[in-house]
């Protein structure tokens, strides 16, 4: 290999890897958004139930806990795919 051939393999390589961490910057700032709007519509909900059962006088069942559960599990997927820890490695090729 010629030191030109080695100059375009760093080049190449280099260009990888920042179009990784771009492309690792933009899923964690979707997964950011995502718990954002987990957090604030769950706190929206949790407070109109509270107000309900403010408002009623009565016991009302928490019917706010499978949204919150079923969406916690899609964030927690998301937050898998994102940081993908059986998916590291240590500078050799991409896996």
């Amino acid at each position: 290999m010629t030191s030109s051939d080695d100059a375009f393999e760093r080049v190449v390589a280099r260009e990888r890897s920042y179009a990784r961490g771009k492309r690792f910057r933009h899923a964690r700032r979707a997964l950011l958004v995502h718990a954002y709007s987990f957090a604030i519509v769950n706190a929206i909900l949790v407070a109109s139930w509270i107000g309900e059962l403010i408002l009623t006088d009565g016991e009302h069942p928490a019917w706010w806990v499978p949204t919150t559960l079923g969406w916690g599990v899609g964030l927690v997927v998301h937050a898998a795919l994102v940081y993908r820890p059986w998916r590291r490695h240590t500078g050799g090729a991409a896996t």
